[in-house]
């Protein structure tokens, strides 16, 4: 990294005694919150990593998420939804092959795309999926009628990339995969999911494959902090 050593954040120095006092003064903020309201605000989290060093995550709710895409998109902000898209896409593929780099016997990715933004999000994947080596098979049963969408599955198609057209998922899908790439729904969805996504869903946790979900697992309250 080209950052300066004097700009570290002090979180990386845990042996430092005044460091260790503000952690702590920070565990017990957190816990008064939670006894107070009853649900786990978005608070820094400690994650011990190698040389010694901790990182700080930090937790969003849904409605600062959805704050954080309006600001973006804001004039100030100066991005459109498709940039947006590019990144979070990409972002989602390069944790899959840090997590599950491609192996000669588990490269088949199913990548299940939901009908709105999320879904998106899953194509971009797919694309980036398949220039890193993996074999990306798409369900994307509901499509959105946008030319960002149809532009974004024509790019799938031009690079040869599987689809899964049927409505419900097959399960020889399921069976053949390695890997699924969950980006069906994200934080702003509430409500149970309707078919075909909600028996695929259920499918989904009874199996024992790898899944990893953009943004969150649908099943979780991201603002109760579950």
């Amino acid at each position: 990294s080209d950052r300066p050593a004097t700009q570290q954040d002090d979180t990386t120095r845990p042996s430092d005694p005044q460091n260790r006092d503000k952690q702590t003064k920070h565990a017990r903020q957190h816990q008064r919150v939670v006894h107070a309201t009853g649900t786990t605000p978005p608070a820094p989290c400690g994650v011990r990593r190698s040389g010694g060093c901790v990182m700080r995550l930090r937790y969003l709710g849904s409605s600062v998420a959805q704050q954080l895409d309006r600001d973006l998109m804001s004039p100030s902000g100066g991005f459109s939804i498709d940039q947006l898209m590019e990144l979070a896409g990409l972002s989602c593929a390069e944790a899959v092959y840090r997590s599950y780099p491609p192996q000669p016997d588990r490269q088949r990715i199913l990548v299940a795309c939901g009908p709105g933004n999320q879904g998106g999000d899953g194509l971009v994947a797919a694309r980036h999926l398949k220039h890193f080596g993996y074999t990306p098979i798409v369900w994307y049963p509901k499509r959105k009628d946008a030319s960002l969408f149809h532009g974004l599955v024509q790019q799938l198609h031009n690079l040869r990339v599987e689809f899964a057209d049927t409505e419900h998922l097959p399960a020889s899908a399921l069976d053949d995969a390695h890997l699924v790439l969950d980006a069906i729904f994200g934080f702003s969805f509430h409500g149970e999911p309707r078919e075909p996504f909600k028996s695929t869903l259920e499918n989904l946790v009874q199996r024992t494959l790898p899944i990893v979900s953009v943004d969150n697992p649908w099943s979780w309250k991201v603002d109760a902090g579950m």
